[in-house]
C-alpha cells in the first residue's frame, strides 16, 4: 500500500477502532509496523505489533476492537 493510503488508515485506526473487526485490525497494525513481529510467532510480547487487554465489563460490546490506546513508545494497546 501507497504512503498515503497507510496514513489514512492509521488516522482511522485511531480516531475510530470500533470500526475494524480484530483480525483486520492485528493485519493493518503488521502493515503499519513491519519491523515489529507478528502476533503469536513466540518471540517476547514486547516485540508483537500490539498488546492486548480484555474489557473486564461483563455487558456485551458493541464491537470486537473497545479502543486502541497509542503510547508515544512501544506497540498499541488494543482492548477487546
Amino acid at each position: 500500500m501507497s504512503t498515503e493510503t497507510m496514513t489514512a488508515i492509521e488516522a482511522l485506526l485511531r480516531d475510530r477502532p470500533q470500526e475494524f473487526e480484530f483480525f483486520q485490525l492485528v493485519r493493518l497494525l503488521a502493515q503499519l509496523e513491519p519491523d515489529r513481529e507478528p502476533v503469536g510467532c513466540f518471540v517476547s510480547p514486547s516485540k508483537e505489533v500490539a498488546r492486548f487487554t480484555a474489557n473486564p465489563a461483563s455487558a456485551f460490546p458493541a464491537s470486537q476492537v473497545q479502543s486502541v490506546e497509542w503510547p508515544e513508545t512501544g506497540q498499541p494497546k488494543v482492548t477487546v
